[in-house]
């Protein structure tokens, strides 16, 4: 297995912990929202069940700054799944730093969303 393979694996890794900090973020809302586990997260059914919650964080009674945190982190996650996805079929190094830094927004975004959202730490 080379670097680059290692990093891929590293990405697929990424993108299940993240989801899982996006599912209790969206369950930890005013109005919950369940997402489908993600025992495959290239699956059309994740892929569009997070585009839907990104449309129903719009009619959720919360902040502004609170709604664009989330939406944001929703998107962010969206397209590290499509590169990701896209890396396995065509490999290119800047595939993975997109993920690697889509994924730390993911976690920032996730962070700010639990301080808005008064949620307890995990620590």
């Amino acid at each position: 297995m080379d670097d680059h393979e290692r990093r891929h694996l590293v990405a697929e890794d990424q993108l299940l912990i993240a989801y899982g900090v996006i599912m209790r973020v969206l369950a930890a809302l005013p109005l919950p929202i369940k997402i489908p586990s993600a025992a495959n997260i290239h699956g059309d059914h994740v892929h569009h069940s997070l585009l839907r919650a990104y449309d129903l964080i719009g009619d959720i009674p919360m902040k502004d700054s609170t709604r664009e945190v989330i939406r944001e982190m929703v998107l962010d996650w969206v397209i590290a799944e499509e590169i990701v996805e896209d890396d396995g079929k065509y490999p290119a190094r800047w595939k993975l730093d997109l993920a690697d830094t889509q994924h730390a927004r993911i976690l920032a975004a996730a962070d700010q969303a639990k301080v808005e959202l008064e949620l307890p730490s995990e620590e």
